[in-house]
């Protein structure tokens, strides 16, 4: 890793962003995970699995809770479907998918 540079969490893995002193990383994550965990049960609640969707912790440049959203097509279509359903804007009658 070069100077001035710290590691970054995404989907797990380390990353890197650009280190601004002071910053609070590890709080901005914490409060991702915790947002993303909150995201996930709530996908699970509703059949649609992890691989289909998921939520994943990170970090923006600043340290600030960045939560990413990675999953299939299909997945991103059936929580969108999900999203109308709930708002009303669908018929519960139309498949998804």
């Amino acid at each position: 890793m070069h100077e001035g540079v710290v590691p970054e969490v995404q989907d797990g893995e380390p990353g890197e962003a650009v280190w601004v002193r002071g910053a609070d990383y590890v709080d901005g994550w914490r409060q991702a995970r915790d947002a993303a965990a909150e995201w996930n049960a709530a996908l699970a609640s509703v059949g649609v699995a992890g691989e289909d969707l998921r939520a994943v912790a990170s970090t923006g440049a600043q340290g600030e809770g960045v939560v990413r959203f990675r999953g299939t097509p299909v997945g991103v279509r059936r929580a969108a479907w999900l999203l109308r359903l709930g708002a009303g804007t669908v018929s519960a009658r139309k498949v998804c998918g």
